[in-house]
């Protein structure tokens, strides 16, 4: 039979060598009698196994105590962590008795108690000291066998005799010590020396023998641990005469009681420490059951405190749902017909936490009563079945959506084993699902030499490092087919954080590669067609323009030599027509040179200074028209632009804001910027005369379109203003009531540093 502490250390290697190596025999029973602990000394001394000491009671060994009520009673009366002595007679295996003396204590352990006796053989002992009067020689070696020595005092002649064994006990020289009582005293350890001199004293008074355990200073300022016990003599008359007794050392049986002790109080600690229960469960041939022992991690997993069910644990089926009790009960007993390990999982309602989720695995030993005794541990795996069930269903929705898809889903685990594939797959690569989860080393194989190495370190990054990523490569498909192949993918985590694989889709984009090399080279023919119509434009632009600039000089030098033909209106007519024709071919350049940029032309601008020079270009004409410029730039935007555009913008804004002012207000012109998202955004807000965009929102930014007459204006500036934005990668846009006031917004491409 065994005992859930006892189970416990068994485990531990360092409290088996504690028990192998005492001097001697050690019993641990319980309060039934029923022998839990043994060592090997305790073997030696009676004959018996370890196995067959284990299935015993104390009282199958006892030779005076034969009534098992008797010596229970006895027990009973012992009081906690104090030790009695017995001596008795215990039976050896072949009948044979053995005179024993033993030290028993009551000891408590984890809320029950316990009989721990120290038990030695003193038949040799007892011989030796029946013939102690005829051979001191004999005795002498006893003792020093036993490491046992005596002592005799005389109380008339007031002097103390110690044997040979006891110097040797307390390590001193018998020609450099002068052995009295008070010299004794003198080498008692100072916390025992007054309870010993009483102990004596109360002897010598009540005419008793005494027994007592305490402490002797031995060399090198070391302790051991020695038991006295002696009878006194008297007169008729009362009068002491003489006392007898003996000393022995049993400091190892003290260390060892120590350490024993030391590891009950680590066990317990550790046991606290286990999640759950660590529990010994009892069933009983007549159906009864109870947990003899378990940790405090009970009321943690059925709500009851351990002592509650020492004795009875019908209690905690009551714990469990009414769905799941039959069923535990028949696992319960086919694991003690069977002697097979109990592994269940159930569900138990509690009072104060309600439903929750368990699970049991113990060991069963079979008892020699026909009792089955499970040592184990129950869990509370609430938290597990949740998390395990919303992961189901999320995996059960990403099958249902992937299986139904065009694309080529899969998911790995975080060990990278695949777990699914879409049957897409099979539309892309001519392989079925199947083929790629009982091969591993599929995917790997289709992709092209030259792509795999990229592959890898993607894979790579993507588990080590967890975090969306995004490939492209090629594949060979069944028939032999390359295919390209988008691959994206990203970590799955669990709701507590955990990495639990990768999920991730792979898309045919062979015909979005075709298009787009396609498309490349219809933009490489149009590039070349575009670049020989530019330069059949200059050439035309150039030539129209000489031609036109040498009708317009010859036309004035007549004018110069001849005024007077001049006074023909169809002179005058074709030298204005000459003159207007020059000016359309030079607006005609500006706008075919705005589209001629070189790469070289970009450089980084600072906005507040490029605004502020144009500014400062036109106060003057501000100053005379009453407009109030207001600047709000950050000082650290810089933008790359081209300079020349840049400038013209602001400028062209500007010079809108001052020609179209208000003649019933003080006019202002506010100029802001802000950072947005991959652009900045300028604005240029006026209280001008505005504009009716119900009427004009399609002309504002039209070659040669006047909304607002002047005698300057040519209809150019907005329009070479957008196509300038335009060339730059931005866009304008225009907010205007009319007598309110205008707004442009002028959007260009902006990278933050």
């Amino acid at each position: 039979m065994t005992d859930p502490i006892l189970h416990s250390i068994e485990g531990l290697d360092i409290l088996k060598a504690l028990i192998e190596n005492s001097p001697v025999a050690v019993y641990l029973a319980n309060m039934e009698g029923q022998i839990l602990l043994t060592n090997q000394a305790a073997v030696k001394m009676v004959g018996f196994s370890r196995e067959e000491l284990l299935r015993k009671n104390v009282i199958d060994l006892d030779v005076i105590y034969q009534d098992h009520a008797q010596i229970l009673a006895i027990w009973e009366a012992v009081p906690l962590n104090q030790v009695q002595h017995i001596y008795g007679k215990h039976l050896y295996k072949d009948g044979r008795q053995i005179e024993v003396e033993i030290h028993m204590s009551k000891i408590a352990i984890n809320t029950r108690n316990y009989m721990l006796g120290n038990v030695t053989d003193i038949s040799e002992r007892k011989q030796w000291e029946r013939k102690i009067t005829r051979s001191e020689h004999l005795l002498n070696e006893a003792q020093r066998l036993a490491k046992i020595g005596h002592w005799e005092l005389d109380f008339q002649n007031n002097k103390l005799i110690w044997s040979d064994e006891i110097y040797k006990i307390v390590e001193l020289d018998p020609s450099n010590f002068a052995v009295s009582y008070d010299a004794f005293l003198g080498i008692v350890h100072e916390e025992d020396r007054d309870r010993l001199d009483l102990v004596f004293k109360e002897a010598l008074r009540d005419k008793r023998p005494y027994f007592f355990r305490h402490r002797i200073n031995v060399k090198d300022g070391r302790i051991i641990h020695v038991e006295e016990r002696a009878e006194i003599y008297f007169s008729d008359e009362g009068a002491p005469l003489s006392a007898l007794g003996t000393i022995q050392d049993v400091t190892g049986e003290v260390e060892t009681k120590a350490k024993l002790d030391k590891t009950f109080e680590m066990l317990d600690k550790l046991v606290a420490q286990v999640p759950g229960v660590v529990y010994q469960y009892r069933l009983y041939p007549d159906g009864r059951s109870c947990f003899p022992f378990s940790s405090k991690g009970m009321w943690d997993i059925y709500e009851h405190h351990p002592e509650e069910l020492t004795e009875d644990a019908s209690l905690v089926f009551k714990r469990v749902h009414s769905e799941d009790v039959d069923r535990v009960s028949k696992e319960i007993y086919e694991s003690a017909e069977n002697q097979t390990i109990f592994h269940s999982i159930f569900r138990v309602i509690l009072p104060t936490k309600g439903l929750r989720w368990c699970r049991s695995d113990a060991r069963p030993e079979m008892l020699a009563d026909g009792s089955t005794l499970w040592f184990g541990i129950i869990t509370d795996i609430t938290e597990g079945i949740a998390e395990h069930e919303r992961l189901a269903l999320s995996e059960e929705s990403y099958r249902i959506v992937a299986n139904n898809t065009y694309n080529w889903e899969f998911w790995e685990d975080e060990n990278k084993k695949l777990l699914y594939v879409s049957p897409s797959c099979f539309n892309i690569t001519g392989y079925t699902a199947e083929e790629f989860l009982n091969n591993p080393a599929l995917m790997n194989d289709i992709i092209l030499l030259e792509d795999q190495a990229q592959f890898e370190h993607h894979h790579h990054h993507v588990t080590s490092i967890p975090e969306k990523d995004k490939t492209e490569f090629r594949i060979r498909d069944k028939q032999g087919n390359v295919k390209h192949i988008k691959h994206l993918c990203q970590p799955a985590y669990d709701s507590k954080g955990v990495l639990r694989g990768i999920r991730g889709t792979n898309l045919d984009i062979t015909e979005a590669v075709e298009n787009f090399k396609r498309i490349e080279k219809l933009l490489t023919i149009e590039e070349e067609q575009n670049k020989r119509l530019r330069n059949f434009t200059h050439i035309v632009s150039h030539n129209l323009r000489s031609h036109s600039a040498n009708m317009e000089g010859l036309l004035k030098l007549l004018k110069i030599e001849s005024p007077e033909i001049f006074n023909h209106p169809y002179l005058t007519m074709m030298l204005k027509s000459s003159e207007n024709l020059n000016e359309t071919i030079t607006h005609l350049n500006q706008v075919l040179d705005i589209s001629l940029v070189n790469k070289e032309e970009w450089k980084k601008i600072n906005l507040l200074e490029a605004i502020n020079n144009s500014v400062i270009s036109i106060s003057t004409l501000a100053s005379e028209v009453g407009l109030k410029i207001e600047v709000e730039v950050d000082k650290k935007i810089e933008l790359k632009a081209i300079p020349a555009y840049l400038d013209s913008i602001a400028l062209n804004m500007l010079t809108n804001a001052i020609k179209f002012c208000s003649e019933e207000r003080d006019s202002y012109l506010h100029i802001r910027a802000k950072v947005e998202k991959g652009f900045i955004e300028i604005s240029f807000e006026d209280n001008g005369i505005g504009i009716d965009l119900t009427k004009h929102k399609e002309k504002i930014f039209g070659m040669y379109k006047i909304i607002h007459p002047r005698k300057d204006s040519k209809g150019l500036g907005l329009f070479m203003t957008l196509k300038q934005v335009e060339v730059m990668g931005g866009k304008i846009e225009v907010e205007s009531q009319e007598n309110l006031g205008t707004t442009f917004k002028i959007k260009l491409p902006y990278e933050s540093h």
